[in-house]
């Protein structure tokens, strides 16, 4: 019994561990690699079979079908996610036993967002600066009438990221 809580934990810091590669490559190359959401796939039902308690793995197993198919609609039919995001949610769903699904949707998009808003004004802010004093000087917001529609944001991995602004005030 020591040594199923030992590789237990083992699978649990391999988690963690594997969670924390994600995050790294997720900020540095904006890519979540298969290998990661598949080693934590495969981690759980070693987890499993060594955890002192027991699992409640049916219901782990219906949260990660249910936020894979729902991560996919998200992803392939609204765009609201990028697929590498809903493979590792659901991956990650998957070890909440069903019990902490609901804390974990919350947090895991409360988090997200704030990420994501921070990408933008970071963005927002690099936009700025490159386009020098004309852009840095206009006024951004209701005087200029800039609305979120007007706003798009495109890059890649390969390009450089931009933000055109649209205004309702001419000149700007």
């Amino acid at each position: 019994p020591a040594m199923l809580t030992l590789f237990s934990q083992a699978c649990l810091l391999g988690f963690a561990a594997l969670m924390l590669a994600v995050a790294v490559s997720d900020i540095r190359v904006q890519r979540i690699p298969n290998l990661y959401v598949l080693g934590i796939i495969l981690l759980y039902p070693l987890f499993v079979m060594t955890a002192p308690q027991a699992i409640d793995w049916h219901a782990g197993l219906i949260c990660f079908g249910a936020v894979l198919a729902v991560g996919f609609v998200l992803s392939s039919v609204f765009h609201l996610m990028g697929a590498g995001d809903a493979k590792l949610l659901a991956a990650a769903a998957l070890w909440t036993d069903g019990k902490l699904i609901a804390p974990f949707l919350m947090i895991t998009a409360v988090s997200g967002g704030l990420f994501a808003a921070y990408l933008l004004l970071r963005r927002h802010a690099k936009a700025r600066s490159s386009h020098g004093p004309a852009l840095a000087d206009a006024a951004l917001g209701a005087d200029a009438g800039v609305t979120i529609s007007d706003m798009t944001m495109t890059g890649s991995g390969d390009a450089p990221d931009r933000i055109s602004v649209g205004t309702s005030t001419p000149g700007i």
